[in-house]
């Protein structure tokens, strides 16, 4: 499940708060329900729904983080894990075995021959109908119990795998909202440079309106492209030697 908010044993992680995006497995027992009090002004969003939010000891869980760029920084992810469940990530790309390997977290395990009994498979390769998890890296798409989410960048891959879909897409819109306003911001900085006689070289206006289109995972792909425009034009020319670049 996707959460937007951690309390742990009354005491919260203030840089974490309102500004990432939280996962917790499937198959996760409930935490008790909490429901912060409704902050505003800026910075602040509306209070997440009741089922969205739970607070629990941290000494029976994992917490990791992994910043989600698309192309500049969104968000952090936070992955919160039950150390009772392992994830056994079978024949994983060089990469991602590199990545969790350094984790030297307990129930996250990588093999190339064999996962254990009672782990929870997740397979890169194929399937050979033992993978409760299945990602393709070419279709950047994660299936599990017959439905299939998709994803880009491995901030989401890692998300697909430990979340349930209906939240998993959910949060992905609220990622895409927030992508939108942030390249809203940065055209306003662009705008402001240009009128100290900068030229602008990328058009955030069709990133802001492409992300705020999104309505699931299945249209990131359609994104794809101009989110990979835009990470190249990131600068704008304010003489022929002299250059900024916006993030």
């Amino acid at each position: 499940m996707i959460e937007r908010l951690v309390h742990f044993d009354g005491v919260f992680f203030e840089a974490l708060l309102w500004d990432h995006v939280f996962f917790r497995p499937t198959g996760e027992p409930e935490l008790e329900p909490w429901r912060p009090k409704q902050k505003r002004g800026r910075g602040y969003h509306k209070t997440p729904p009741r089922h969205d939010v739970f607070h629990g000891r941290v000494d029976r869980h994992n917490i990791r983080a992994k910043p989600f760029e698309f192309p500049f920084k969104v968000s952090d992810l936070i992955y919160l894990t039950s150390k009772e469940r392992g994830y056994c990530f079978f024949q994983p790309p060089r990469e991602i075995k590199e990545e969790l390997s350094d984790l030297n977290q307990e129930n996250i395990l990588v093999e190339d021959d064999a996962c254990p009994e009672n782990s929870i498979k997740v397979c890169f390769t194929s399937s050979d109908g033992s993978c409760d998890i299945n990602v393709d890296r070419f279709q950047k798409s994660v299936e599990k119990r017959g439905e299939v989410m998709y994803y880009e960048t491995d901030s989401l891959m890692y998300a697909a795998v430990f979340s349930d879909k209906n939240i998993y897409e959910c949060q992905v819109k609220r990622l895409m909202k927030r992508t939108s306003e942030l390249a809203k911001l940065y055209d306003e900085k662009q705008q402001l440079l240009m009128k100290q006689g900068c030229v602008p070289s990328v058009n955030l206006q069709l990133l802001e309106n492409a992300a705020k289109s999104v309505s699931g995972s299945r249209d990131l792909v359609s994104i794809r492209s101009i989110v990979n425009e835009v990470d190249i034009r990131n600068y704008v020319m304010c003489s022929e030697r002299f250059t900024i670049k916006l993030w």
